[in-house]
């Protein structure tokens, strides 16, 4: 959970706790709360997979069908809707579709689409050129994930009554209905090419990563003398530090795969105000309350919009090389770009914490302000705090992952899994995406529109019948 200001995240579903039981007179922590809704939402999600498959919507109420003609509306879409969605199918364009409204669940996590809509106007940037304008045979499907909201995303989680102060932040389901091309055209489900596990596998590899963390050990006079070593964490506070991949890909990619990190779980970030024209002067909408959650000469920032958040990728990472607390005026060495942002609105200025090292000491070797990853040696972050990516042939790292890693003064280490007395190799915390198929569609050639080969959305419910190949219903309930 990036930008949220926890303390850790305990929840482990291998734990099997069924809930968090309260002691009168102990301290409380934001994590054990948090681990309570945690625990509460993994048995929901469960439970929706157990009793209604993979993916599904109720009959009465099913979203995200493809609707294409008036041929696709069934007879669940209720009389006002049906007269909406006539209309809107007569206006449609000839490489375009209608995404009907609804709720639909995905791995068990509930997607609403509150309103009928276009594809296009949907996929914006993704539809043009990368959508289904050329002739061939499409999958449509649907990606869910779950992404952090605060205060800076979102002013009305801030408490005007306390000054604007900021409180709790939020958790939001994000879906984005996409297409892909299939080399060849399907028939069905089953005869898709490529397939669907290995279009999955391409999208959210099986293996994105292992990664290590310890506090490096500091052998002291009285532990040499009796052949002891210590672990040694050596910041001055607590902090949550967030490994974050950057450049995705394998580690002997080019461009290499890279990480940055923050040591505060990236809540160092700030609303923008403005951005010059050349992208490297930007002014903040307030300033930071100290030091320690400010920005500084020699320190990385990245720029972030609603565009990043919703398609991914990594963004330029520039050193600040000037900082006017005054006027709220950061300058950087080369350009900040938006990504279909208007000026100043949405967009958000985070800073990472990764400085450049000695490589040859463990130190971080930085390649335009991104750590590279090297993996099978020990890197140092900072304060004694040494992370190692695990290499495996079959690892592919993902733009976005990431791992959190909380460090302890009290006892002068790391709180990590072990395994037989060693930092075990855990894959990465988040971000985890689901899928879901939604229709097979053909764009026919010199200016045929659209078709519809196979509906793919699943129904359940008391009343409800199912009209699609019994494959796709094998598929919902047991992929």
């Amino acid at each position: 959970m990036k930008n949220v200001d926890i303390s850790r995240d305990s929840f482990d579903p291998g734990n099997g706790f069924s809930r968090v039981v309260w002691q009168q007179g102990r301290v409380q922590l934001d994590a054990d709360l948090n681990e309570q809704a945690s625990i509460m939402l993994h048995t929901l999600r469960t439970m929706m997979v157990d009793l209604t498959g993979r993916h599904g919507g109720p009959v009465a109420a099913c979203g995200f069908r493809v609707l294409l003609t008036e041929e696709d509306l069934v007879e669940e879409v209720v009389a006002q809707d049906r007269d909406e969605v006539v209309v809107l199918l007569r206006q449609l364009e000839r490489t375009d579709l209608i995404i009907s409204k609804g709720r639909y669940y995905v791995d068990g996590i509930l997607c609403e689409n509150p309103r009928f809509l276009h594809y296009s106007q949907h996929a914006g940037g993704e539809h043009r050129g990368r959508g289904i304008e050329a002739a061939g045979c499409y999958l449509v499907y649907l990606d869910v994930w779950e992404r952090e909201v605060t205060a800076l995303e979102d002013q009305a989680i801030s408490e005007v009554a306390l000054g604007g102060a900021d409180t709790a932040a939020r958790l939001r389901v994000v879906w984005q209905v996409r297409t892909v091309t299939l080399r060849e055209r399907a028939r069905g489900f089953m005869n898709m090419n490529p397939p669907w596990p290995e279009l999955v596998s391409g999208w959210q590899h099986r293996h994105r990563g292992a990664l290590r963390v310890r506090a490096r050990e500091v052998d002291s006079q009285s532990a040499a003398a009796m052949g002891e070593a210590r672990a040694t964490y050596r910041g001055p506070e607590n902090q949550l530090y967030r490994v974050e991949i950057h450049q995705g890909g394998k580690a002997g990619d080019r461009p290499r795969a890279s990480f940055k990190f923050s040591r505060d779980n990236g809540v160092v970030a700030f609303r923008v105000e403005n951005l010059t024209d050349d992208g490297q002067t930007v002014t903040l909408r307030e300033w930071a309350r100290d030091d320690t959650l400010a920005v500084a000469v020699g320190q990385v920032v990245e720029l972030v919009d609603e565009e990043r958040l919703q398609h991914g990728g990594a963004g330029a990472l520039p050193k600040v090389v000037w900082v006017d607390p005054t006027s709220r005026q950061i300058k950087v060495d080369a350009p900040l770009r938006k990504h279909g942002s208007r000026e100043g609105e949405g967009l958000i200025l985070r800073r990472w914490d990764q400085l450049p090292g000695e490589p040859r000491r463990g130190g971080l070797e930085l390649v335009d302000g991104a750590a590279q990853i090297v993996e099978e040696e020990w890197l140092t972050l900072e304060d004694g705090i040494e992370i190692m990516f695990e290499r495996a042939p079959t690892h592919v790292y993902r733009s976005g992952d990431y791992w959190l890693i909380a460090a302890r003064v009290a006892t002068g280490d790391v709180i990590w899994p072990q395994h037989d007395g060693e930092p075990a190799a855990l894959p990465p915390h988040g971000v985890e995406h689901h899928y879901a198929p939604l229709a097979l569609i053909e764009v026919g050639a010199d200016g045929e529109g659209v078709k519809m080969i196979l509906p793919l959305t699943r129904t359940f419910g008391r009343d409800a019948v199912e009209s699609i190949p019994d494959e796709v219903f094998v598929f919902g309930g047991n992929s």
